[in-house]
C-alpha cells in the first residue's frame, strides 16, 4: 500500500483491538471533595485532572467534586482574645485630669489593672498604696 504511512503503523492499526470487559467485583467508594470556587475554567481543569488521577491510582473510588463560594479555612484559626487577656505588654492609663501613667507587665493586663484600681479604693477605705496610679487616685480624689 502506497499511501504514505509506514507499514508497521498500518499493521498495528488494522489489527482488531482486544477489548477486555472489566468485571467490577467491589462497589466503588464515593470520595467527596469540597473546594473553594475560583472560576469556571479552573474548576473544569481541576475536575478533569483529579478524576483522571483518581481513575489511574484508585480505581475502586469515584470522585464527587463540589465547589463553594466561601472560604473553607480561615487564615487564623485561633480565637481572638480580649485585650484584657494580653500579657507581656506595655500599657497606658490616662486620667480625666490629663495625668498619664505608662507601665509594663508580664502578667495579664486585667490582673495588673485591678492592682492599680483596688477594691478597697472603691469602698472608700485607706490602705497601703502600691502603685503610682492608685497614689494619684487617692491624692487627687478622682
Amino acid at each position: 500500500m502506497e499511501n504514505g504511512f509506514p507499514p508497521r503503523f498500518i499493521e498495528k492499526n488494522l489489527k482488531p483491538k482486544k477489548t477486555s470487559e472489566q468485571v467490577q467485583s467491589v462497589p466503588k467508594k464515593m470520595l467527596l471533595l469540597n473546594l473553594e470556587f475560583k472560576g469556571d475554567i479552573e474548576a473544569e481543569i481541576l475536575r478533569r485532572r483529579l478524576s483522571k488521577s483518581l481513575r489511574k491510582t484508585y480505581f475502586t473510588a469515584s470522585l464527587r467534586l463540589t465547589f463553594s463560594c466561601k472560604k473553607l479555612f480561615s487564615q487564623n484559626a485561633k480565637d481572638k482574645l480580649s485585650h484584657w487577656a494580653t500579657s507581656t505588654c506595655i500599657y497606658q492609663f490616662t486620667c480625666s485630669c490629663g495625668a498619664e501613667y505608662v507601665g509594663r507587665t508580664m502578667r495579664r493586663l486585667e490582673k495588673r489593672a485591678r492592682e492599680h484600681y483596688p477594691a478597697w479604693l472603691v469602698k472608700g477605705e485607706r490602705k497601703r498604696v502600691n502603685s503610682s496610679v492608685t497614689e494619684h487616685l487617692v491624692n487627687s480624689g478622682h
